[in-house]
């Protein structure tokens, strides 16, 4: 027994058409929502003349978008990163253009080179391991020791320059005492702190 299936909203010589404004639109970095999708996608069928199952509603529907996404694999539906609309406007080339400017100026009067500008990063690490399943009877309960409390977390600085060079990586412990055994495994000369 086959599908019933509704008749594509935007039709095979309009898709392309329509893939390419989607890719103009990622690239201007103007994403669309999922909602507002379907509805200019179902403004480029009407631009078309192509006839749709549900004219009244105005939007192609979730299904044209399923189809679209697997037609088109270099698109997805991704959830967005947060970013305020003044970090937004100030992030723009002339803003970007006089930050180099001043950063060359800078790295010029200083005689500054790639092996002198390092890189600092920090991480934070979950300290206790995650518990793994255990065999048991079905009404016996099981129990592991942890090492700490959950949400602990160990902070690891790394530091490196443009050539490659790094300085050993540091380990703060939340701990009242520091034990050198803590840093064993760990890359030579890292510098445990508590």
């Amino acid at each position: 027994m086959s599908k019933i299936t509704q008749k594509s909203t935007i039709g095979h010589l309009c898709n392309n058409c329509w893939t390419h404004e989607v890719e103009h639109i990622l690239e201007a970095r103007y994403f669309k929502p999922k909602g507002a999708t379907g509805v200019l996608s179902f403004d480029v069928a009407k631009a078309f003349d192509n006839l749709c199952q549900y004219p009244d509603k105005k939007y192609a529907g979730q299904e044209w978008l399923d189809g679209f996404l697997r037609r088109n694999e270099d698109n997805s539906l991704r959830t967005p990163e947060l970013t305020s609309a003044a970090r937004a406007q100030r992030f723009n080339k002339p803003q970007v253009t006089k930050f180099f400017r001043i950063y060359e100026e800078f790295l010029k009067i200083h005689n500054l080179g790639p092996q002198r500008i390092f890189n600092i990063n920090e991480t934070g690490l979950t300290y206790s391991p995650e518990t793994t399943k255990n065999s048991a009877h079905q009404r016996q309960k099981t129990s592991r020791l942890s090492l700490m409390l959950r949400g602990s977390n160990v902070t690891v600085v790394c530091c490196t320059n443009a050539i490659g060079s790094f300085i050993p990586p540091c380990m703060i412990f939340p701990r009242k005492n520091m034990k050198n055994e803590l840093v064993d495994e760990a890359p030579t000369g890292t510098l445990g702190l508590d």
